[in-house]
Parts: C-alpha cells; structure tokens; sequence
C-alpha cells in the first residue's frame, strides 16, 4: 500500500460522509459508552507512561536487544519511561475522543516527535545507545525525513556490525542516516526496497526487528506478518505468560492464531490494540453493536472475526508469501531469551505447523 501511494505521490486521503443514522437504542448507547469510558480511565499507567512503559518489564526479563542483539542486559534507569519524559520534556496527546492519551511526544523548538516503545528501543540500545536526549536526537531526525524508526534502527545497528563501526556513535549514525535517506551510493541504495536478512540483519521478511526477544510467539507473529508493531503483535505478550513453562510447538502457534482472531474483532470494530483487554472483549462489542441496533449474536461475531483473519491470509496468499520461505536471522538462536537459548529447529516446526494447520487451509 505505501509503495502504490509514494508511486502516485499520495500523502493522504480523506473520507468524509455528509448523512448520519440514527441510533436504536440511546438509553443502552449511553451505558456501553460510559462503560467504555470508565475502562479506560482506569489505564493510568498507560496515559502516564505511554508504551514505553513495557521496557521496564523488559529489562527486568532481560528481554531488550542490545547492540544488534549481541547482549539482552539493559543497564540503567534512563531510558525507563519516567526520566525519558523528564529528560526530554515530553507531553502527551490522545486520539480522538480517547480519555487515556498514550501518545507521547518529544518537545523541541521545531516540532513534536512521536516516540513509543519500539522507537526507543530501535534508535537506544538495539544501537548501543542509552542517554534519552541522544536517542531523541536520532528520533528528531528520523521523523524528519520520514522514516520508520524501526526499520531505521534495524538497519542502522546491522550495519555498525557489518561494517565494524563503533556501537553508540550518535554522530556516526547521523551521518548515516543522512547518507540512508539521500541513497546516492550503492549500499544506502540497498535499503531502499527492504532491510538486508544476511546473517549479521535483524530484519524479517524485508522488514524492521520489532524489539522484544521474549521467546518464540514474539518473534513468530513478527516472521509470519501477523504483528510488525507493538499495537498489533501479541506474540510478545503470549511469551510473558509462557516464561518458565515447556511448551510445544503446536500449542505456541494455537495461542497466536486464537489471539488473532480477538484482535481482528478488536479491529474490525475501531478499537485501540493498546488497550485490547478493553476493546477486544466480545460482551463490549456485543453490548455496542446491540445498542446502535445491529442485532448480531455472539457466534456471529465470532465467526466474523475468524471469517476477516482468513480473508487476511487469502490476500497474503495472493501476493505471495509463503512462511516457509522467510529466513529466519540466526542471531535469534545463538543469545539467551527469557525463555533460554531459543531452538532452530523448534521455530521451523511452529512455521511449518501454522503454514499447514492455518495458513494453507483458508483456500
């Protein structure tokens, strides 16, 4: 889709309706509504702290990929959610009518830059860097030109490695970046279409490393395109409950398929990923639809959510991925996750599971 849109030099479309209808049942509206609302204001910590908040439980798991996944041992407080924003002056704003704003936001004299867990992590210590008024810098310029921090952070940490430079040279990747963006050299033109997927590159499918190592539901929801993002991926939250427990392959890959299928409910119905233990509960959605008069049972709206997730994979077939031909970065299995040295040929069988039991059947 962004490839079509930067082909047309498109930057936005608007969609604007000139009629309304009515609502059934404004009695039962107000109550879904002002139950909705009380859920969230009750996120506190999410308002407060933003998605930044998850790398206090990440370091304390030893789960934060340091220097392009050399290490997992974040040192230090300073990039925890509470001196982040006290070092970088950030304030916080909220999508529209949303009582929680967790999007948070660096202040300097030109803009206001966006920053969350994985731009963080991506442009801090996935780069070896851990001062926040450094890793707002990178941010700053990152935005700026309009790159994803992510895929930035990717191929900036493969590239320290790769080429022998020195981790935490904030001058370093800045002049790097520069020479990423302009792309007038054969390397920085190498990035153009996707992130390198060599031995010594975090990147999957052609895409960033999104920054959680916490086993392997994170990292298979990243390889079979089911969670690019924090919002999106709940493979990261899967590996949280199984740290410590022996697990099988079939069982890793079952959870992450039934996680999709809330969270294409949650979707489906304009709900917030951040807070999808709100918006992905079927009563909610249940109870919201009833009063705008959509008179949906519970069944139908489960068979729905699973009906859109397979019309998710149709449209993967069609394009032609095939999870059995990603590559997978070998350094997944060579440093320690909260879950131990992750095995190679365990993660092959949940990829083979998914592709046969899930993937393949949808036709």
């Amino acid at each position: 889709m962004g490839r079509a849109w930067a082909l047309k030099n498109l930057k936005v479309i608007t969609i604007a309706g000139q009629k309304s209808d009515p609502i059934k049942d404004e009695r039962r509206y107000q109550e879904v509504f002002g139950s909705l609302y009380r859920k969230l204001q009750g996120h506190r910590e999410l308002s407060q702290l933003g998605t930044l908040r998850h790398l206090a439980v990440e370091k304390k798991i030893s789960a934060v990929p340091v220097r392009n996944l050399t290490e997992t041992g974040l040192v230090g407080e300073e990039l925890l959610a509470p001196h982040f924003a006290q070092k970088t002056s950030a304030r916080r704003v909220a999508c529209g009518g949303c009582p929680v704003g967790c999007v948070h936001l660096l202040k300097s004299p030109k803009r206001f830059t966006p920053y969350d867990y994985e731009s963080v992590v991506a442009l801090g210590p996935l780069l070896g860097i851990f001062e926040p008024e450094r890793v707002a810098s990178l941010l700053e310029k990152a935005w700026g030109l309009g790159l994803d921090p992510v895929c930035l952070g990717t191929a900036l940490a493969y590239l320290t490695e790769k080429e022998k430079l020195e981790f935490g040279s904030e001058e370093t990747y800045l002049t790097l970046i520069e020479a990423l963006f302009a792309g007038r050299e054969d390397w920085a033109r190498g990035f153009r279409d996707s992130v390198p997927s060599d031995s010594q590159s975090l990147g999957m499918v052609g895409l960033g490393f999104l920054p959680y190592f916490n086993g392997y539901a994170s990292l298979l929801a990243q390889v079979l395109l089911l969670g690019p993002t924090t919002e999106e991926n709940r493979g990261f939250l899967i590996d949280l409950e199984l740290i410590e427990r022996e697990t099988a392959p079939a069982e890793v890959v079952q959870r992450l398929v039934e996680a999709q299928y809330s969270k294409t409910l949650g979707e489906t119905l304009v709900g917030c990923g951040y807070l999808a233990s709100v918006f992905e509960d079927p009563a909610i959605s249940f109870a919201a639809l009833q009063a705008l008069g959509a008179d949906f049972s519970h069944d139908h709206l489960r068979e729905t959510s699973r009906d859109i997730f397979r019309q998710k994979l149709t449209l993967q077939q069609r394009t032609g991925f095939r999870p059995a031909d990603v590559k997978i970065p070998e350094k997944f299995f060579q440093i320690p996750s909260p879950q131990g040295v992750l095995e190679k040929e365990k993660f092959v069988k949940m990829v083979k599971i998914y592709e046969e039991e899930h993937y393949e059947s949808v036709y």
